[in-house]
């Protein structure tokens, strides 16, 4: 398959990268831990009595005097394993409103109402010309539309669930910018044609 090589060249280089720290943590956490252990604790941030769906920094154990003396105190694995179990015991204990808030860190990590670039409006109509290109992508070259279909879907799941801000879609904003310029693009081509076919249109009956 042509994919294959390629594919194996990503999970060497994957492997050669992400090992070392891997094996870091194992000796020094005692747990396999892939990448980072924080998740318990973010997911705590976006989910307690009182959430937003945005993001609280002032919660964060480095901004939060106390958060910090309790993390010093239980050690960091201990810390985010308690920040975890607190944030799914009131997940379950309050479904409908993690639903709510859920929905609302889509809307905020997508619309980037605030911080990005200084001004509201930037967000949504930016993703609106990001996702009419995706949808042209899909019709003219469809393996090319799932290449940037599939971060754009994957990406955000864990700020859906934990909490939103704008300037974490920064990592996939050059999907959007390409995809926002296919909608231009093919945009002017198509009012080129228009004008094109109206002016013979034109031409056409001014020799009748």
């Amino acid at each position: 398959m042509p994919v294959l090589a390629p594919m194996l060249l990503v999970i060497a280089t994957l492997t050669v990268a992400l090992g070392p720290w891997i094996a870091r943590n194992y000796f020094v956490l005692h747990r396999v831990i892939p990448l980072r252990s924080n998740f318990g604790m973010e997911l705590w941030i976006g989910n307690h009595e009182g959430a937003t769906g945005e993001l609280e920094s002032y919660l964060h154990p480095a901004t939060n005097r106390g958060e910090f003396e309790n993390f010093q105190r239980l050690g960091e694995l201990e810390y985010f394993s308690e920040k975890q179990n607190e944030a799914v015991g009131f997940i379950r204990a309050h479904p409908a409103f993690f639903l709510q808030l859920s929905l609302r860190r889509v809307g905020h990590f997508w619309s980037a109402c605030k911080d990005m670039w200084g001004f509201a409006g930037y967000g949504l109509p930016f993703v609106w010309l990001g996702l009419t290109g995706l949808a042209l992508l899909f019709y003219l070259r469809q393996s090319l539309a799932v290449a940037f279909a599939i971060p754009l879907v994957i990406y955000p799941l864990p700020f859906y669930i934990t909490h939103a801000d704008a300037r974490y879609r920064h990592a996939i904003e050059p999907f959007l910018f390409v995809l926002a310029a296919t909608t231009l693009v093919q945009t002017v081509m198509l009012l080129k044609a228009f004008r094109d076919n109206l002016r013979s249109k034109l031409a056409h009956a001014t020799q009748v």
